[in-house]
């Protein structure tokens, strides 16, 4: 079954962070080239001069360690009470349920995250 144009199987589109199958399978298949040179690259990488050497495992970091998030768990925590603060003041009464729910909810992340 076709979608109709503009339409699609799912409209809040890809989650953020997901990776599409061909990013996967390339990451994927790096993995294996690398797994199989791992002593040739040990070679190469002392073979650099020492700035050289620190360029190559720098640009080589990145596909290890997940780059750092601008915004810590803290300071998004902080934002939302700050927002959620703001709707209570305008809120009318059926909506203040609602904000109290999405508050407790945050809490629990919060406690969540502080273990």
């Amino acid at each position: 079954m076709a979608f109709k144009s503009g339409k699609s199987g799912n409209p809040n589109g890809r989650p953020k962070g997901a990776r599409n199958h061909a990013t996967s399978d390339l990451v994927k298949r790096i993995g294996q080239i690398l797994d199989k040179n791992t002593k040739q690259l040990q070679k190469d990488l002392e073979s650099l001069q020492p700035v050289e050497r620190v360029k190559a495992i720098t640009g080589l970091i990145g596909y290890v360690i997940p780059k750092k998030q601008a915004l810590n768990v803290q300071q998004s925590l902080d934002y939302e009470y700050h927002k959620l603060e703001e709707l209570l003041k305008i809120a009318p009464d059926e909506a203040i349920e609602q904000i109290m729910e999405r508050i407790q909810s945050l809490r629990e992340k919060e406690v969540d995250d502080g273990e």
